[in-house]
């Protein structure tokens, strides 16, 4: 990475952290947190607004929650790590990253996808749909994770899989998502712990840096996952 794209990411990211609890920063505050030159800072937070990323009126910035999510994407573009990048952001924005890295790979997507299944209600954090497969995915901002906790998160996701299964045989998906007949729905997990991809109990445990080349290799890997059949009907 050169020293231009490490300015523009160190820019970036402090934009990320001092917008968590606020819309608008002053410019000047980024600029002392980032210790770049004001001048530097003015330059970088036009060209962002150029792309669309946030409103820059001087002295003070200004971006909205989905502009937080383009901005993270931005950084990754500019070379930042993408667990780095996403232990900035809060557990929805999170969701809401993992489901446009999904979209980048060629899936349609439904983020905090909710249904009722025997009186329950049920939460999926991103169910991604790439031909007849569907992933059922539940991110996990962990960055350390004892075992029991992970085969504890690991019951819980099934159960759901098992339920949104159980629920779809019956009713047609609720979306918008362009589907229909019979599919694979699989359960996984993905987390910010930078380890390797690993399947446990034949459910994909995925390092969010691992996701492109889990995404890459998925249909490969088909009969070591564990799936449920299920008749979509849009």
């Amino acid at each position: 990475m050169n020293l231009q794209s490490k300015i523009l990411l160190q820019i970036i990211l402090t934009i990320i952290d001092l917008t968590k609890e606020s819309s608008n920063v002053p410019i000047k505050h980024v600029a002392n947190i980032a210790r770049c030159p004001l001048e530097t800072v003015e330059d970088t937070a036009k060209w962002l607004e150029s792309k669309g990323l946030l409103t820059f009126e001087p002295p003070i910035i200004e971006i909205k929650r989905e502009g937080r999510i383009s901005l993270a994407l931005e950084a990754v573009s500019a070379g930042g790590d993408p667990e780095v990048v996403c232990r900035r952001l809060g557990f929805r924005e999170f969701e809401d990253i993992v489901a446009e890295a999904f979209k980048l790979n060629g899936f349609q997507t439904l983020t905090r996808y909710m249904f009722k299944h025997k009186e329950r209600r049920y939460e999926i954090d991103v169910l991604a749909f790439r031909g007849m497969k569907a992933l059922c995915v539940d991110c996990k901002q962990w960055r350390r994770v004892a075992r029991s906790k992970l085969e504890e998160a690991l019951r819980v996701q099934m159960e759901r899989v098992e339920a949104l299964t159980a629920e779809l045989k019956s009713k047609r998906l609720d979306s918008v998502i362009s589907i229909s007949g019979e599919a694979q729905i699989l359960p996984a997990i993905l987390t910010l712990v930078d380890t390797e991809i690993t399947i446990i109990d034949r459910v994909p445990i995925v390092p969010v840096t691992k996701l492109g080349r889990f995404l890459d290799e998925f249909d490969f890997h088909l009969d070591q996952l564990v799936h449920f059949k299920v008749k979509f009907q849009n």
